[in-house]
Protein backbone atom coordinates (compact mmCIF):
# COMPACT_ATOMS: atom_id res chain seq x y z
CA UNK A 1 0.00 0.00 0.00
CA UNK A 2 2.94 2.47 0.89
CA UNK A 3 4.80 1.53 -2.04
CA UNK A 4 1.74 2.16 -4.66
CA UNK A 5 0.69 5.39 -3.00
CA UNK A 6 4.58 6.94 -3.09
CA UNK A 7 4.82 5.65 -7.21
CA UNK A 8 1.40 7.14 -7.55
CA UNK A 9 2.72 10.70 -6.02
CA UNK A 10 6.03 10.28 -7.66
CA UNK A 11 5.05 9.62 -11.15
CA UNK A 12 1.93 11.88 -11.58
CA UNK A 13 1.33 15.68 -10.93
CA UNK A 14 -1.58 18.01 -10.92
CA UNK A 15 -5.10 16.89 -11.97
CA UNK A 16 -4.31 13.32 -12.69
CA UNK A 17 -2.35 12.39 -9.30
CA UNK A 18 -5.28 14.27 -7.25
CA UNK A 19 -7.54 11.91 -9.23
CA UNK A 20 -5.67 8.69 -8.96
CA UNK A 21 -4.69 9.34 -5.26
CA UNK A 22 -8.70 10.18 -4.40
CA UNK A 23 -9.37 6.41 -6.08
CA UNK A 24 -6.66 4.83 -4.03
CA UNK A 25 -7.79 6.77 -0.71
CA UNK A 26 -11.24 4.98 -1.40
CA UNK A 27 -9.82 1.61 -1.82
CA UNK A 28 -7.39 1.84 0.98
CA UNK A 29 -9.08 3.65 3.43
CA UNK A 30 -12.00 1.26 3.39
CA UNK A 31 -14.20 0.72 6.75
CA UNK A 32 -13.99 -3.17 5.93
CA UNK A 33 -12.78 -4.63 9.01
CA UNK A 34 -10.79 -7.44 7.11
CA UNK A 35 -9.02 -4.69 5.19
CA UNK A 36 -7.97 -2.46 7.55
CA UNK A 37 -6.20 -4.75 9.78
CA UNK A 38 -4.21 -6.98 7.79
CA UNK A 39 -2.92 -10.16 9.84
CA UNK A 40 0.51 -12.12 8.11
CA UNK A 41 0.97 -15.16 9.28
CA UNK A 42 5.17 -14.54 8.91
CA UNK A 43 5.70 -18.38 9.92
CA UNK A 44 4.34 -19.03 6.29
CA UNK A 45 7.31 -17.26 4.66
CA UNK A 46 9.31 -18.86 1.93
CA UNK A 47 13.18 -19.24 3.36
CA UNK A 48 14.53 -18.93 -0.11
CA UNK A 49 12.04 -15.92 -1.21
CA UNK A 50 12.92 -14.32 2.27
CA UNK A 51 16.51 -15.32 1.35
CA UNK A 52 16.01 -12.69 -2.18
CA UNK A 53 13.60 -10.33 -1.16
CA UNK A 54 14.20 -9.98 2.34
CA UNK A 55 11.40 -9.40 5.59
CA UNK A 56 8.88 -7.15 4.35
CA UNK A 57 8.83 -8.13 0.25
CA UNK A 58 8.31 -11.98 1.73
CA UNK A 59 5.75 -10.77 4.17
CA UNK A 60 4.02 -9.27 1.46
CA UNK A 61 3.92 -12.36 -0.41
CA UNK A 62 2.62 -14.07 2.18
CA UNK A 63 -0.14 -11.59 2.25
CA UNK A 64 -0.62 -11.40 -1.39
CA UNK A 65 -3.02 -14.28 -0.85
CA UNK A 66 -5.77 -12.65 0.93
CA UNK A 67 -4.88 -8.93 -0.58
CA UNK A 68 -3.97 -7.66 -4.19
CA UNK A 69 -1.12 -6.47 -4.59
CA UNK A 70 0.29 -3.72 -6.43
CA UNK A 71 4.07 -3.25 -7.02
CA UNK A 72 6.70 -1.63 -8.91
CA UNK A 73 9.54 -4.34 -7.71
CA UNK A 74 9.52 -6.28 -10.30
CA UNK A 75 10.94 -9.43 -8.24
CA UNK A 76 8.41 -9.13 -5.98
CA UNK A 77 5.56 -8.77 -8.56
CA UNK A 78 7.42 -12.74 -10.09
CA UNK A 79 7.58 -14.02 -6.52
CA UNK A 80 4.08 -13.34 -5.72
CA UNK A 81 2.41 -14.54 -9.40
CA UNK A 82 4.93 -17.68 -9.42
CA UNK A 83 3.27 -18.63 -6.21
CA UNK A 84 -0.24 -17.78 -7.18
CA UNK A 85 -1.33 -14.85 -5.60
CA UNK A 86 -2.91 -11.46 -6.47
CA UNK A 87 -0.33 -9.18 -7.91
CA UNK A 88 -0.31 -6.08 -10.53
CA UNK A 89 2.56 -4.70 -11.56
CA UNK A 90 2.25 -0.80 -11.20
CA UNK A 91 4.05 0.00 -14.42
CA UNK A 92 1.50 -2.04 -16.50
CA UNK A 93 -1.14 0.55 -14.93
CA UNK A 94 1.14 3.58 -15.36
CA UNK A 95 1.78 2.64 -19.19
CA UNK A 96 -2.56 2.01 -19.25
CA UNK A 97 -2.73 5.50 -17.73
CA UNK A 98 -0.79 6.94 -20.22
CA UNK A 99 -2.54 5.56 -23.23
CA UNK A 100 -5.34 6.57 -22.19
CA UNK A 101 -3.95 10.57 -22.18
Amino acid sequence: MAESSNLLRQAFKGKKQSYLMSHLHRLYCTSIPSFSRMEIDVSKIDPYIFQRLGFTDSALAVASGQYPLITADLDLHVAVSTQGGDSVNFWHLKEALLDVQ
